[in-house]
């Protein structure tokens, strides 16, 4: 499954998984540019491979790309890493007690039953 950014214009795939991971080194530090540049590029790479469409981006048109979708980019980020850490909750449909309820039009308020 892929993400889509947006960038001048047009809808790109993005992936974010495992194998994007492997790409980034240990040593970098997930909140300088080259963190976002890597993951950017590799999660378009996966998302590319994915769609089965071409990639049409070098590694330097990240700093470009990231520019204009930044925090797009870094929402879809943060779920990813909260999915890796095991700290991503799904959250339940609220449930509301008497749903099947009426709504009287005139009142604004639920009718008696």
């Amino acid at each position: 499954m892929t993400e889509q950014i947006n960038y001048n214009g047009k809808q790109y795939p993005v992936r974010l998984s495992y194998k994007v991971l492997k790409h980034v080194p240990n040593s970098v530090d997930q909140e300088n540019n080259e963190y976002f540049e890597t993951m950017l590029y590799h999660g378009l790479k996966a998302g590319c491979e994915f769609e089965k469409v071409v990639m049409p981006f070098k590694m330097v048109d990240m700093e470009d790309i990231l520019d204009e979708c930044f925090f797009e980019f870094k929402e879809m980020l943060t779920v990813f890493m909260a999915k890796v850490k095991g700290e991503y909750k799904v959250q339940e449909p609220q449930q509301f007690e008497n749903a099947a309820q009426v709504i009287d039009p005139k009142k604004k308020r639920l009718k008696p039953q």
